[in-house]
């Protein structure tokens, strides 16, 4: 989907995720093994989410944020 057919909400959303993910610190790159020690995979999206922790590079490459994390 190129970014005209992008919905205006989608992008509201997906540019507050990068900003709380960004004043959270967070960046492009690798988690170091001790940063994920004990946390379940929730936790770590949580984590990259509030920019506790590194998200994947591909997110910038690909356009794609982690807007949301629900359980199941």
């Amino acid at each position: 989907m190129g970014n005209s057919q992008a919905s205006p909400v989608w992008e509201s959303h997906q540019a507050d995720a990068m900003q709380r993910m960004r004043e959270g610190g967070g960046a492009p790159g690798l988690a170091r093994q001790e940063q994920l020690a004990g946390k379940s995979g929730r936790e770590i999206l949580e984590a990259m989410m509030a920019g506790e922790l590194p998200y994947p590079p591909m997110n910038e490459t690909m356009n794609m944020t982690l807007l949301e994390i629900g359980n199941g």
